[in-house]
């Protein structure tokens, strides 16, 4: 079955927020009632029970309550992610605490609809066609041996794709016998799996966004991201270092984050930071330009927004089209392999009944 397809996501305001967007959420809210923050954050309380974002929203009641400024009580908070406790931080002191929170949870809920969308689109073929293997496996070990018998007792004469199916079965029964063969097949699948721990991982996130559509489309996806929340920052006029910490820390491309990181050194020693985006590998040359804006935050804000929309516009066309591409290919290849596999068994059963009547 083929999944439906948009060419654009759902309505971001349904989007799924984590626990450290709710708790943004709720700060937002309250600065936005304009009432006395740890009463507000208290009557929001009760929506998330025994949830992790309520236990930091009493958390953060409670040091509001002993007297504590909201930018020290967020600092004191360690299940809030650095980049979450950053922005409530440098929101507050540039009195815009309100509109850099929704701003903030606008661009979440919009990452978190293009993300959703991407890993369906990607996992789905994934899905469809190890489900086709799963459903071979069976047929060729279960079904395909009890037919065997009946070939052999009739003496029916078989065909060449007959034979290679029987052969397939045979080898996998044969496999399936041997406990070495299947320990090595789960040692593979460990070392697959284990991977994505070992050093280089930016360097190969460079490389999978390589790959047209899927590749292409995760590298959109995450330059929205960075760009999002690194506009945020700067838009509460953070220093840019301390801004790129802070978005690497909160960026799930380890591409970007480690480019960040590295940017983050470089505009420390005083290298302008244009120059040195053109140079590291981690980001893409139309980048470059909107850091010759860093010296004035309203033009580097604004093209920043620009870029993040312009990424997310790309990351969603790209996701569609690899959507529509694989889909029907993935679901051809396993009507192709279980079909193909039926009719070689089946076919000389009909002719036995044929002979038989």
């Amino acid at each position: 079955m083929i999944a439906p397809l948009t060419p654009f996501p759902d309505d971001t305001r349904h989007a799924r927020l984590g626990a450290a967007d709710q708790v943004v959420q709720v700060v937002a809210q309250a600065a936005s009632a304009g009432l006395p923050l740890a009463d507000a954050i208290e009557a929001y309380c009760d929506e998330f029970p025994a949830a992790r974002a309520g236990w930091t929203l009493r958390q953060l009641s409670g040091k509001l309550r002993q007297g504590m400024p909201l930018d020290e009580a967020v600092s004191a908070i360690p299940a809030l992610p650095e980049y979450t406790s950053g922005l409530i931080q440098a929101a507050s002191a540039s009195n815009r605490l309100a509109l850099v929170l929704e701003q903030h949870l606008y661009a979440a809920r919009r990452m978190s609809s293009i993300r959703w969308r991407y890993w369906f689109s990607t996992i789905y073929p994934l899905v469809l066609l190890a489900v086709a293997f799963v459903v071979m496996t069976l047929i060729l070990t279960v079904f395909v041996p009890q037919i065997r018998v009946i070939f052999i007792d009739f003496g029916i004469p078989l065909s060449g794709p007959t034979l290679a199916t029987l052969a397939v079965s045979e080898w996998l029964l044969g496999m399936g016998r041997k406990w070495p063969f299947l320990l090595l097949l789960a040692l593979l699948l460990t070392a697959v799996w284990s991977v994505r721990f070992l050093p280089g991982r930016s360097s190969r996130m460079r490389l999978w966004q390589h790959v047209p559509l899927f590749g292409a489309a995760s590298r959109s996806v995450g330059l929205s991201e960075f760009c999002s929340l690194l506009s945020l920052l700067i838009e509460c006029r953070m220093p840019l270092p301390r801004a790129l910490r802070l978005t690497a820390g909160a960026l799930r491309d380890p591409n970007l984050a480690e480019g960040s990181r590295k940017l983050a050194e470089q505009c420390e020693q005083g290298l302008p930071p244009d120059q040195e985006v053109a140079y590291l590998p981690h980001f893409p040359d139309s980048l470059a330009p909107l850091f010759r804006w860093e010296g004035r935050p309203d033009a580097f804000v604004s093209g920043l927004r620009s870029a993040a929309e312009l990424h997310a516009a790309q990351a969603r066309v790209r996701t569609w089209l690899a959507a529509a591409l694989f889909q029907p290919i993935s679901l051809l290849i396993v009507v192709l392999l279980v079909g193909g596999v039926t009719l070689t068994i089946f076919l000389p059963l009909i002719e036995l009944l044929k002979a038989l009547t």
